[in-house]
């Protein structure tokens, strides 16, 4: 049923938009963002959603999705939660299933619950594939999460002590959004990392480059990290 609904929303246009957007070995039928996230909160809410988080997922990108959006809305202790989404970030071999799903009130998440999101996050950071290399993608969710929910001012010394060996694209890109965004609240803080960072080469300037194309970054500083590319 779920997957006819998601037949019923796809566009031929948005299929060829989303394949040379997100690089995947699943099938893309081509729905809209907004519309996945309506069916994943309508999945949620009913009785129905641990037996479509538990299904098969046939080798579909929206069905795949679909689990972590849900997983995301479920209204479910945290503990619970993380663990079916550890079970679905190892799914993921793409940037899109880890960017896309955030947990629902993470807002309101209470001191115990942030600290067992980020022992979570540390432990996501620090993930190995089946021949000893950084998990690309684990290691993604472990960054992009720091991004959505830990960039504050006592969390700095942590994400400015991050360094990974690997080199891998998508590890990457997203320590360098994440550095970017810590430049975006904290630009004092951050530039002086940056003036003393023993980050390599590419993920220095890839981050420079991320926090040059923030509009929240200041024209100032812009120039200032320009001259500190390596």
């Amino acid at each position: 049923m779920i997957l006819e609904k998601l037949h019923s929303l796809k566009e031929s246009k948005y299929q060829e938009f989303s394949q040379k957007l997100v690089p995947t070995r699943l099938e893309i039928l081509g729905v809209r963002m907004p519309n996945l996230r309506a069916l994943a909160k309508e999945i949620a809410k009913s009785k129905d959603a641990f037996n479509f988080i538990n299904s098969q997922k046939d080798e579909i990108y929206e069905l795949v999705l679909l689990e972590g959006l849900v997983i995301g809305y479920l209204n479910l202790e945290l503990i619970e939660k993380l663990k079916l989404y550890e079970n679905y970030i190892e799914k993921a071999d793409n940037w899109a299933l880890i960017d896309s799903v955030k947990f629902s009130g993470a807002d309101k998440f209470s001191k115990d619950e942030k600290e067992l999101l980020l022992n979570h996050i540390k432990t996501w950071l620090k993930s190995k594939d089946e021949n000893g290399d950084e998990n690309e993608f684990i290691v993604r969710g472990g960054l992009v999460n720091l991004l959505y929910y830990f960039v504050s001012l006592e969390n700095l010394e942590f994400i400015f002590s991050l360094k990974f060996q690997s080199g891998k694209y998508y590890i990457t890109m997203a320590h360098a959004w994440l550095l970017a965004e810590c430049m975006a609240k904290f630009p004092k803080e951050t530039l002086n990392f940056m003036q003393n960072s023993s980050l390599d080469k590419t993920t220095h300037n890839k981050a420079i480059s991320k926090m040059r194309e923030s509009f929240r970054v200041s024209d100032k500083d812009k120039k200032l990290l320009l001259s500190l590319k390596k």
